[in-house]
């Protein structure tokens, strides 16, 4: 390829770029290949209509970007640009999100890195094969990747990472009793009962505002539980006082004479 067609690539629409691509006499060689793909991921957005063009002019779609064997579904992963759509397209491309990098780890270990982790991106990613129990080099699965940076930084940041795997109430209040520290069981169980589904129809403005919905539901969650944790706790002894007196007003309200009896009486062994 000549400069001028790297430049279209760094800095041409999405429209230009394909039409560039599909115009290719000749099939991309590797090298062509890993300097293509090291520009497109490194734009704002992968856009997923690239994958196929990519696959049109004989593009490598699984050549490594650098040294360490870090492909371009491991960067997008990395940077939270995965969308179900986009997984659907480049694994119709022939792009392997299952094979590793020399870390023993694929796409799966980068989710957490930047941004929300979506459940249907979990999904979408085991349905091309990304085994998330998998043992990396390390001999680590991807949620002890997740719990190992997790201890590193704050609670805040713990629950804006996790909190797209959560689909029901009961799962948000789960993470939001949890530090840190203690999420690994949790995390396994929740990844681990997200079905294999990859909805082509999903882009990644859908997983954007997912992911921000369940974030506020989080910090609301973590709001309420911080103000119920803050009241002051009150005796069994008191609570049971309470209740009796309760019950006694309610008898002199309704009429219950069996309770207003015993009350009397009470009151008579009281001034005996």
């Amino acid at each position: 390829m000549l400069k001028k067609e790297y430049h279209v690539l760094a800095t041409g629409s999405v429209d230009e770029i394909i039409q560039l691509l599909t115009s290719q006499a000749h099939p991309l060689t590797k090298q062509e290949s890993q300097k293509v793909l090291r520009i497109l991921v490194g734009r704002s957005r992968f856009d997923y209509r690239l994958p196929s063009a990519l696959q049109a002019c004989g593009c490598d779609m699984n050549v490594s970007l650098d040294s360490t064997q870090i492909r371009c579904g491991d960067y997008l992963a990395y940077y939270g640009r995965l969308s179900p759509r986009l997984i659907f397209e480049m694994n119709k491309a022939g792009y392997d999100f299952a094979k590793t990098n020399c870390h023993g780890r694929h796409a799966g270990y980068y989710l957490h890195a930047y941004s929300t982790i979506s459940d249907q991106v979990v999904g979408a990613l085991k349905q091309v094969g990304v085994d998330f129990n998998h043992l990396d080099s390390n001999g680590q699965t991807v949620v002890d990747r997740y719990c190992e940076d997790a201890a590193q930084h704050g609670y805040d940041l713990t629950l804006h990472r996790f909190c797209g795997l959560c689909n029901t109430q009961r799962d948000i209040e789960t993470l939001c009793l949890n530090d840190q520290y203690h999420i690994g069981s949790f995390l396994t169980q929740v990844i681990d009962s997200i079905p294999a589904r990859c909805d082509s129809t999903i882009g990644i403005e859908e997983i954007y505002r997912d992911n921000s919905c369940k974030y506020r539901l989080a910090q609301g969650m973590r709001h309420y539980l911080k103000e119920e944790q803050s009241k002051p706790v009150i005796p069994e002894e008191k609570i049971q006082q309470a209740e009796q007196q309760r019950q006694r007003v309610m008898a002199w309200a309704h009429g219950d004479s069996a309770i207003v009896e015993m009350q009397v009486h009470e009151r008579q062994n009281e001034n005996a």
